[in-house]
Parts: C-alpha cells; structure tokens; sequence
C-alpha cells in the first residue's frame, strides 16, 4: 500500500552511514549510527539476516522487476546494482 512513510530523525554528524529511502516523492537519506565492523564472515551474516528484506514490487515484463532492498547498507546495494550491471550484455559496431 500507499502508507506514508515514518518521519526521518535528524542527522547524526558523528555517523559516517546511512540508508536510502526510495518512495513515489524521491530519494531520501537517513543517517544511522554506524556499526563496528563485523569480526567475521558469520557476524557479518547474522547482522545482514536480522535486518535484510527483499520485496519484489512489480514485474512489468519477463526482463524488468521493480524490488527494493531493505535494511542493506548503501555500499551492498551499490555493489549488488554493479553486478547487475555488469551481467547485461553490451555490443559494440
């Protein structure tokens, strides 16, 4: 549904992350308190499993699907859209 999207707190100046919010009105960054990196590969796992979803929008046509990431940090949204990228077939003349 169409429900309104919750207010975005005020910036931390001392955070160095944060999320984007993508609705109908546009992009909206809200910074978050940045996390210790994780020790290991399994905290690194359980961290993305607590907070990661994954919501298939639309499907306009075999080719095309509109999704969006929730509770990613930018870079991993980043470097997944790269990937995707990169998988397209390109051909020069």
């Amino acid at each position: 549904g169409n429900s309104p999207m919750p207010p975005i707190p005020e910036p931390d100046t001392s955070a160095t992350g944060g999320i984007y919010d993508v609705n109908e009105s546009g992009i909206q960054f809200r910074h978050t308190p940045s996390l210790p990196t994780p020790a290991n590969g399994d905290e690194f796992l359980k961290r993305l499993k607590s907070s990661f979803q994954f919501n298939i929008l639309e499907r306009p046509s075999k080719n095309e699907l509109v999704f969006e990431l929730i509770g990613v940090d930018v870079s991993f949204a980043n470097a997944l859209r790269r990937i995707m990228i990169a998988e397209i077939p390109t051909m020069a003349l």
